[in-house]
């Protein structure tokens, strides 16, 4: 979900361009980490920002700027309460896992984050599920919202592969 977004923001800038909020440190973590291999050739900061870490240090690097932002909704509000981080000028904010991130308590963190975005912010949504509370978030932030699935759960065999296995002896 990375590649539309970074294609779009301008490098170079040190400013808050996308903000990417998903449920867990270790998948901040990890988003972050394939966001930098995205756009190594171009001159786009990526940080993660996430708890159970000192905060101090993504307080200096919020400050020294970043184009893409990735984190986990309490650490993200924290960061924006203290004035480390300003949202006014991103032009994308991106919730993955959404149903998670609602069922681990993050509604109110994740709408307060939602409404420090520009109005003509686009919010990209990706979730496994769709429950009332995402409904809620969904008929607030997302403008026109088309939904893709990606499976259903009649899809249960893909017809045409054959599955070979050679024993082979040592």
């Amino acid at each position: 979900f990375m590649l539309p977004v970074l294609n779009q923001v301008p490098a170079g800038l040190r400013k808050t361009a996308s903000i990417t909020l998903c449920p867990t440190r270790e998948l901040a973590i990890q988003i972050a980490e394939e966001t930098r291999s995205l756009c190594k050739d171009k001159e786009l900061e990526v940080l993660a920002v996430y708890g159970g870490v000192a905060i101090g240090p993504q307080a200096d690097a919020l400050k020294a700027g970043a184009e893409i932002i990735i984190g986990t909704p309490g650490r993200v509000r924290d960061h924006i309460r203290r004035g480390n981080l300003d949202l006014s000028q991103a032009s994308f904010g991106v919730l993955d896992e959404a149903d998670e991130m609602l069922s681990m308590g993050f509604f109110e963190e994740v709408s307060a984050i939602l409404d420090e975005l520009p109005k003509t912010a686009q919010v990209l949504l990706f979730s496994a599920t769709i429950e009332e509370k995402l409904k809620k978030l969904i008929g607030k932030y997302l403008k026109d919202p088309h939904e893709i699935y990606l499976s259903v759960d009649t899809d249960r065999s893909v017809e045409g592969i054959d599955h070979v296995l050679y024993e082979t002896t040592l």
